[in-house]
């Protein structure tokens, strides 16, 4: 009580990036994010899935080790480390998306076409006669 706030009550966003935030904008479940728990990580890496993995076209993508090392794991230490941890929050992403088509292999991840893990709105015109 009587502190002030640490954020501010309102946000303002330049019209390019709500643009951006428009354009790649991506389904998510909440209840899955509920589900998974207090892990930062393993939230971090459903929302990455679920934002990569509607994207991958017909061939699938390898996304190394040391990639995802940069991009997920600098606060684990060692490379080695790091892999023993991501593929245990790995699973737990996995577990509240069913439909990701992801392979652990041995130089890291193979990714494949999957559905998101919401479907799409479909907008339907609605003509009146």
């Amino acid at each position: 009580e009587g502190q002030r706030p640490l954020w501010p009550g309102v946000i303002t966003l330049s019209s390019e990036y709500h643009e951006s935030l428009i354009e790649h904008a991506f389904p998510v479940d909440g209840r899955a994010l509920h589900a998974i728990g207090s892990s930062a990580l393993a939230m971090d890496i459903y929302m990455w899935l679920a934002s990569r993995l509607w994207r991958v076209g017909e061939r699938p993508v390898m996304i190394h080790w040391p990639g995802l090392y940069a991009q997920f794991g600098q606060e684990f230490g060692e490379l080695k480390d790091f892999k023993k941890k991501f593929r245990l929050y790995l699973a737990r992403a996995l577990a509240v998306y069913p439909d990701a088509k992801v392979d652990v292999v041995s130089g890291g991840l193979l990714l494949r076409q999957s559905r998101p893990p919401v479907a799409r709105a479909v907008k339907v015109a609605i003509s009146k006669s």
